[in-house]
């Protein structure tokens, strides 16, 4: 089903962009269609707003990126518990270090815990103030831990918002159409949508953002980060969280602003709405043009693609800029298990080895890669290869396991030069 679909697409994007990016040197039965991971110049970078905006739009953009870079108070709302006073702090890796790309991803990560009950159940502990440890307090009183009553221990990296608004626009229908939950084509993916109730939309739909594909649409995606990641409620999310649950503070003692923080202004739009704006028209990461598509036929040949779908197509949208176009994201946004590499966390109806499968794109900016950000090197190549293969500093985690075990081996039996051609194509999309 998967592979049907994957296929199709690099056919179809292959024709846009033309005959010229071909798997020149691809090995057999790889295809001899490639597609295209560059366009020239004149391309959005990390940051940019993407093609195509109206003046009215672009505006919608520059005053949701102000507040997105903007840092929050106990004043305003922040707190009690917190990770960050702004989203600015946690997204914002992109090409060059000195130059913050407000957007990407980042090198901030957040705890995450829980533990088993009963028949190996799991429970997020919310009674204790779980799942999600705020590290920082407007109030040292008010500080949250995490209980000595928890199991589990995962950690999580800030995950890019660039071309968030592509992957909202893409249709239900077209994730499901990659889905095998139960592996009715037995070729050991069994990808598995992961359909949520989204408060902003009031319906059901397949998530699409977060580690676990939690929060399919970037207005819930805003305003839950406003609440767990600042402390900041709204008309979504409108109980702050308890620091320590049943263990002292009272939360009355630490929540000191009238709740919902982020009140709607006279027209119904609240501040996680221009956010969600902001996100929504940033550009997808900029692809870098390749020699050759060797690199690309490896990626098929290994079986990559298997769960990192090279492009998706959005379905219809109000924007034009949005409205059926190509996605080169690099996944198939479905979870998939993980087995070693999953963190044990349950988030609706994501098991605990469960992970979406992360876009690849802008890969090469991101400082940190997996989920844990255990790959953690200076050097992309290493960052890449630690990511597939594993670490063993500072301690041995492996890399990809469970479903991609497979690739994982065949990554494994290429030859070094074969190897590089794959890490070049990785860097360039």
């Amino acid at each position: 089903m998967c592979g049907t679909r994957i296929v199709i697409a690099i056919v179809v994007v292959a024709v846009t962009f033309g005959a010229s990016q071909g798997l020149a040197g691809a090995p057999a039965g790889s295809g001899n269609v490639a597609v295209s991971p560059g366009t020239g110049g004149g391309q959005p970078t990390y940051g940019d707003p993407i093609p195509g905006l109206s003046p009215d739009q672009l505006a919608a953009f520059e005053e949701g990126r102000e507040l997105f870079n903007t840092d929050a108070t106990p004043e305003t709302g922040l707190g009690p518990v917190f990770n960050k006073e702004g989203c600015g702090s946690c997204h914002n890796a992109g090409d060059d270090p000195l130059v913050p790309a407000i957007g990407g991803a980042g090198a901030i990560m957040v705890t995450r815990f829980g533990r088993f009950v009963g028949k190996g159940e799991f429970d997020p502990m919310e009674e204790f103030g779980g799942s999600l440890r705020q590290m920082a307090t407007i109030d040292i009183d008010c500080e949250e831990i995490v209980p000595p009553e928890a199991e589990i221990v995962a950690f999580r990296v800030t995950t890019p918002a660039f071309g968030a608004g592509l992957l909202e626009a893409i249709s239900d229908e077209t994730i499901l159409a990659g889905a095998d939950p139960g592996d009715a084509d037995g070729d050991g993916i069994s990808g598995k949508a992961h359909v949520v109730f989204d408060p902003w939309l009031e319906t059901e739909r397949v998530g699409r953002f977060g580690w676990k594909a939690q929060v399919a649409n970037l207005d819930t995606f805003s305003a839950d980060a406003s609440l767990n990641e600042m402390g900041i409620t709204n008309i979504l999310f409108g109980q702050e969280n308890d620091p320590n649950g049943v263990f002292p503070p009272e939360l009355s003692d630490c929540d000191l602003v009238d709740d919902p923080e982020d009140a709607p202004d006279g027209d119904g739009v609240s501040s996680f709405n221009k956010m969600a704006v902001f996100q929504r028209f940033l550009a997808a990461p900029p692809r870098t043009p390749l020699l050759d598509g060797r690199g690309f036929g490896l990626f098929r040949q290994i079986g990559c693609d298997d769960c990192h779908t090279p492009v998706m197509f959005t379905g219809d949208s109000e924007f034009e800029f949005l409205d059926h176009k190509p996605v080169f994201l690099f996944s198939d946004l479905l979870l998939h298990d993980m087995g070693a590499l999953g963190d044990e966390i349950v988030q609706g109806d994501a098991e605990g080895t469960e992970m979406r499968t992360p876009p690849l794109w802008g890969l090469r900016v991101r400082p940190l890669l997996l989920h844990d950000g255990r790959s953690a090197s200076d050097d992309v190549d290493a960052r890449i290869r630690g990511a597939i293969e594993g670490v063993t500093t500072p301690k041995v985690l492996p890399g990809h396991a469970g479903e991609a075990a497979a690739s994982r081996a065949a990554w494994m039996a290429l030859p070094p030069a074969d190897q590089q051609d794959v890490l070049d194509f990785l860097k360039s999309i």
